[in-house]
């Protein structure tokens, strides 16, 4: 891992000293990180960002330094996996991430994912492939006020009073917010592509709008979720049902 960690430093000093000269820039670059893998035999690392799409170094001897503008996810049918791709001058890269643990040979450090990064030239339909492992960082997207618009798809009224929020914090991974009636919070995980909230915690407050603030718990206390976001919306899914979200203003 060590080697690893070299490598992106060696291969991105320019971009760092840049950053170093103004720190507010090189927070915010790093805030949309969804992926980083790596390995030391031979030694790589690829990171996945929502922002700037992927960049890829290796210490082999093709001595890979590859960043693309965006990536464009693929879900595979047929196995448990995620895959982004992007392109870049002459090529495209591929980034396949296996939704199963994996366990560094030198380590011996568990990660999540077992991740396979292929690089094809389209001038020579030749591809190079390395395998090794990741963790997902977050998505931070999600770190936002989120006001609650939709419960199964059917639309939330509220009679005039505050509609129900969700402000997640991605540093801490806990949530909070309001549930129509009551104060709520709690923690929650990234797993693979979706988001697990644990066991919430509420003020026990009543209220005229009490049934709308049930179903909401219902739906997202202990539940693990797909999501997605797009259009200042987050919607959230599983076989029990839906919440839809506007982003707070």
């Amino acid at each position: 891992m060590l080697a690893s960690v070299a490598l992106l430093v060696a291969c991105n000093t320019s971009k760092q000293t840049a950053a170093e000269s103004n720190p507010t820039k090189k927070t915010k670059a790093n805030t949309h990180t969804e992926l980083i893998a790596m390995s030391n035999e031979p030694s790589w690392v690829v990171i996945v960002d929502f922002n700037s799409g992927i960049k890829f170094s290796s210490l082999d001897d093709n001595r890979f330094d590859i960043k693309t503008e965006k990536s464009e996810i693929i879900k595979p049918q047929d196995i448990s996996a995620t895959n982004y791709k992007g392109e870049f001058e002459n090529g495209y890269i591929q980034v396949m991430v296996y939704h199963k643990s994996c366990t560094d040979d030198m380590s011996g450090e568990v990660y999540d994912n077992k991740v396979r990064v292929s690089v094809t030239s389209t001038e020579t339909d030749e591809t190079v492939e390395y395998l090794g492992c990741g963790n997902y960082q977050g998505d931070y997207r999600l770190n936002d006020i989120w006001v609650l618009t939709e419960i199964d798809n059917q639309e939330v009224s509220m009679n005039g009073a505050i509609r129900p929020t969700l402000e997640f914090n991605i540093s801490e991974k806990r949530l909070h917010g309001f549930g129509g009636c009551n104060q709520i919070n709690g923690a929650f995980a990234f797993k693979k592509n979706q988001v697990v909230v644990g066991q919430l915690m509420h003020t026990l407050m009543a209220c005229i709008n009490q049934d709308v603030e049930d179903k909401f718990l219902k739906h997202l206390n202990g539940q693990t979720m797909d999501y997605e976001i797009g259009d200042n919306q987050l919607k959230m899914w599983n076989d029990s049902g839906s919440l839809t979200f506007k982003k707070g203003d």
